[in-house]
This record gives structure tokens, sequence and C-alpha cells, in this order.
């Protein structure tokens, strides 16, 4: 299930990214990207602060207790965390600065590149921080396969 999740993280990100630049290149009806980007800019940003609250709240610190060893590296985890959130809020920006605006308005194109510039800002640093969580979780739930994350 976790490791879902973060599949699907990337696939919306991935699934953004495409439509933005589609837009862009004027492949795309401007209303019909306004939509996806809503549904899909909208799901993206609120289940990824679900889940990190359930990880910062409950699995981070049982996991901690399961293998002390870890405690450090998930103080880290929870800070992206607060890194992550704020880059959010910016990603929120950028699509609602797209969604304002009818696509036949100018500067319609100039917010759907700041919206593909944030994607393009955020995705390393997603990127890099699902890889760290994954390479820290994974092992503590492979040795001690907790049964509250079966």
């Amino acid at each position: 299930f976790w490791l879902d999740r973060h599949m699907m993280f990337r696939q919306l990100l991935d699934h953004l990214d495409k439509d933005t630049e589609s837009a862009l290149d004027g492949n795309q009806d401007p209303e019909i990207y306004k939509r996806k980007l809503n549904q899909l800019g909208g799901r993206l940003i609120n289940e990824l602060h679900g889940h990190h609250q359930i990880e910062d709240v409950h699995y981070f610190p049982t996991m901690a207790l399961l293998d002390q060893r870890t405690a450090a590296g998930f103080e880290i985890l929870d800070k992206d965390h607060q890194h992550l959130d704020g880059i959010l809020s910016g990603l929120a920006d950028a699509a609602n600065g797209v969604l304002h605006l009818n696509g036949a308005m100018a500067g319609f194109l100039d917010a759907a590149a700041t919206m593909k510039d944030r994607l393009n800002a955020f995705r390393p640093m997603l990127n890099r921080h699902l890889i760290d969580e994954e390479e820290l979780v994974v092992p503590v739930l492979l040795k001690y396969d907790p049964p509250q994350f079966r």
C-alpha cells in the first residue's frame, strides 16, 4: 500500500507534466487542461499532505521505535515534509494562476509556463524524498514486519 502511494504520486506528477506541456504546445484545449489540472493537481497536493501527516504522526514514530538506528533518518524526513509543504503551496498558487484565466486570455500561456517551471522544480525534490523514504522504510518493514503496516 505504502509503495503504491509513492507510485501514484509519481504518476500524477507525470500526467500533470505531460498535460502542461501539451497545453503550452497548443495540443490541448485550455479548458480541458484546466479541468485536468484542477482534478489531478488537487489530488496530488491533497494526497501528499494527507500521506505526510500519516507518516509524521503514525508511521515514522512507530518505525523509529522498532529500530532506534532509524530515528535520525525519520527526523530528516519529517523536516523534508515541512519543506515540501511550502513547495506544494507554491505549486497550488501556480495552478490557481492557470485556473483563474480563460484559455483565450492574455497571460494564460505565461501562467501555464509558470506551472511547468514549478513542476520541473518539484519533481526532483519529490523523487529524492520518496527514494529516501523507501530506502529507510523498506528495510524496517522487511526486518520487523509490523502487523499495523500489513
